[in-house]
């Protein structure tokens, strides 16, 4: 069975990068037309959009009037047709046109991170073509590894990883046990090299750590803490955001500080630090989503932790 899988992943493989092929002579506008066609049935036939109406439910609760609901669903379906084209457009980019359709901003923050010798974790969220940015990460000369879930099919997550094993890129999947994650996670930063973990995703059982995103309870991973309570590696929250020619910028924020608990038990001070820079953490991807945010996944269910209201932290 795994070899029909992998003879199908191939094949398939072969017909995308056609398509890709095809669809990379096209303008960016023509794209952004495919795409809204594409949005307009997914919406009409409501593709996952239960999901997405509770999760905007979820998150934005009474803040949203019902007209700006119905805007926000046409805008994110209208990403996600736009979106679909794209990932088949991404497999034939070059690293040349790969670099024209990127905008970078805060790359020196990147720059300087790197010159501490500790390594670097970057933490991104499924934002506009996320793909894209990891492609132009590594195409501009910085190799990665980036730690994602697992997707559900064989053959869907063989075609991913060929795509994000490309431009020096390469892939973590948490295991069962965090120990094998954090052990391979370890030992890239020991030499240096970027660590990118995508943290807007549930996290299952004892991978995570419940904190407020969107102001509501979501199971988010706690490895990260627990890596820079061990090593004081500098963390940088990236984005990746469409624009309205249909190239990408790619943001890289200045390093998160770590906060320390000042509790005098050791174990609680631990668990107390897993949470306040858990939360942290996702408080900051929060506030890159918040600045698009019909570009972040919505159809992919978050919010599956209990739902016990939560006290914010401070940030300050």
């Amino acid at each position: 069975m795994q070899q029909l899988n992998t003879i199908a992943a191939s094949t398939i493989w072969g017909a995308f990068k056609f398509a890709s092929f095809v669809l990379k002579w096209l303008p960016l506008q023509w794209i952004h037309f495919l795409g809204s066609v594409l949005g307009f049935f997914l919406l009409t036939f409501g593709f996952r959009k239960n999901i997405v109406a509770e999760n905007l439910e979820t998150a934005f609760r009474d803040k949203l009037t019902p007209s700006e609901k119905h805007q926000f669903l046409k805008n994110h379906y209208h990403h996600l047709g736009i979106l679909f084209f794209e990932l088949i457009r991404n497999l034939s980019l070059t690293t040349d046109e790969i670099q024209r359709e990127s905008h970078w901003e805060g790359l020196e923050n990147l720059d300087q991170a790197l010159s501490l010798k500790k390594g670097v974790i970057l933490i991104g969220s499924h934002s506009a073509n996320w793909e894209f940015g990891l492609k132009s990460l590594g195409s501009a000369g910085y190799p990665y590894t980036v730690v994602v879930k697992r997707i559900k099919g064989t053959i869907s997550q063989i075609l991913v990883e060929k795509q994000r094993k490309q431009f020096g890129g390469d892939v973590i999947y948490p295991d069962q046990s965090t120990g094998g994650t954090l052990k391979k996670m370890l030992s890239l930063l020991q030499e240096n090299k970027i660590v990118l973990i995508i943290m807007d995703q549930h996290a299952p059982g004892h991978e995570g750590v419940r904190v407020n995103f969107f102001g509501a309870p979501a199971s988010t991973l706690k490895v990260l803490s627990k890596i820079v309570q061990k090593t004081s590696t500098p963390v940088l929250p990236v984005m990746t955001e469409r624009l309205t020619d249909g190239s990408h910028q790619i943001t890289i924020e200045k390093p998160i500080p770590y906060l320390e608990s000042q509790s005098p038990d050791l174990k609680s001070k631990k668990e107390e630090e897993e949470f306040l820079n858990t939360q942290n953490y996702t408080l900051a991807l929060e506030e890159l989503i918040q600045k698009n945010p019909t570009q972040w996944l919505w159809i992919h269910r978050r919010w599956k932790a209990d739902q016990t209201p939560i006290t914010p932290i401070n940030k300050s």
